[in-house]
């Protein structure tokens, strides 16, 4: 888009099933990076203003500061209102926070006409959800401890002072780390107190809830994968285990494995950016990594005298186009991000088959060396690569 606004809008996209569950805090969401208020500050007329409402006001600051300091743009302490008062969506029935972020100096008339808006100084009884009160203004000094926190927020020139030293994790998401709701450190020993040692409800956040729940998961996919994969390999395929070098080949299919899944997640979370949607997301990556590993897979199968340094050649290949595709992807994705969405699915499908290509060849090229060396591993082979393929994501 090559337009300029008067004002850009972000009310509240976030689901009460998400926040209730606690998946929230591992959902990727781009329109709250330093990079995305880079691009809202770049389409903001001279006097534009950017309104964000229904946000942890905490997150909404760091991004700002990074991206006035990326742009050398100088402070923004002029620039911004933060609040808590009525407004969208709840209307007059529920306070909401709110954060304002304008491209020119805010005016103290400005200041105190969107404060009467919000309902600072009305004597309306909001019960326990308290009164509408300013976070931050840049004509007001702070009153009480909550406001000194944002004011130095704001303004402070050692920011690293302040992330080390709050319990919440406010970090400025960023393209590369979309996680805007992550808002706890990794505790996992409080965690685990607190979720599996409570007897009734048990809060999402606040707890570790999502960190223990991480570590379960991957103690259930161990314990799974092992019952239905790993023990019927040991109860009827033992011998295989004898096999000379059997460990290094099973490393290398438990690095393949691995290596695969992890570079399909990357993937899917950098095209989730592009194509706009994470059902697009999947159905593109997804279909066209595994199409083309097929390709890969088939073009592999035509290969004569298989040896050692074929396969030594094949992966410093897939190391070279991994790299190639890690440098260039960033600048392609940011030149078609205004395409159509067919024209922006074509790109991330051409984006995806060198990849997919190089990467379905390792694993039938290794099987035919196992099988010619050792073929008790066959079985161990693809075992070991499903194990840690499950694991791995």
């Amino acid at each position: 888009s090559k337009e300029k606004y008067d004002a850009i809008i972000s009310v509240n996209t976030y689901s009460e099933a998400a926040l209730t569950s606690g998946a929230l805090t591992l959902s990727e969401s781009y329109i709250l990076t330093r990079e995305a208020f880079e691009d809202y500050w770049n389409h903001l007329t001279p006097n534009g203003t950017l309104v964000l409402m229904g946000y942890n006001t905490s997150k909404l600051i760091p991004p700002t500061r990074a991206m006035f300091d990326r742009l050398g743009l100088g402070s923004p302490a002029g620039h911004v209102f933060a609040y808590l008062g009525t407004g969208a969506p709840f209307g007059r029935r529920r306070l909401n926070s709110g954060f304002l972020l304008q491209k020119s100096p805010l005016h103290p008339e400005e200041v105190d006409v969107m404060a009467r808006r919000v309902g600072i100084g009305s004597h309306e009884h909001w019960g326990d959800e308290g009164q509408p009160e300013i976070y931050y203004s840049p004509f007001k000094d702070p009153s009480d401890g909550k406001e000194a926190f944002f004011y130095d927020l704001i303004k402070s020139p050692d920011l690293e002072r302040i992330y080390a030293s709050t319990e919440e994790y406010l970090r400025p998401a960023t393209d590369d780390e979309p996680f805007f709701n992550q808002l706890e450190r990794w505790r996992l020993r409080l965690g685990f107190r607190s979720v599996l040692g409570s007897r009734g409800y048990v809060r999402t956040t606040g707890t570790g809830f999502v960190q223990v729940t991480l570590v379960i998961l991957l103690a259930q996919s161990l314990v799974v994968g092992g019952i239905f994969i790993v023990i019927p390999l040991v109860r009827f395929n033992r011998q295989g285990l004898r096999t000379t070098g059997c460990w290094a080949f099973l490393t290398y299919f438990a690095g393949l494995g691995l290596g695969f899944i992890l570079i399909e997640i990357v993937l899917l979370q950098r095209l989730q950016l592009f194509l706009g949607q994470p059902t697009y997301t999947f159905s593109v990556v997804l279909a066209s990594l595994l199409i083309f590993s097929g390709v890969g897979s088939y073009v592999a199968g035509r290969f004569q005298n298989v040896a050692y340094h074929t396969m030594y050649r094949l992966l410093a290949t897939v190391v070279v186009v991994i790299l190639l595709t890690l440098m260039a992807m960033p600048w392609i994705l940011s030149w078609a991000l205004g395409f159509t969405l067919p024209s922006r699915v074509s790109i991330a499908v051409l984006l995806v088959a060198p990849l997919g290509i190089v990467l379905g060849m390792p694993f039938p090229l290794g099987l035919r060396i196992v099988g010619a060396e050792a073929s008790a591993l066959v079985p161990w082979a693809w075992a070991v690569n499903g194990f840690f393929t499950v694991i791995g994501s």
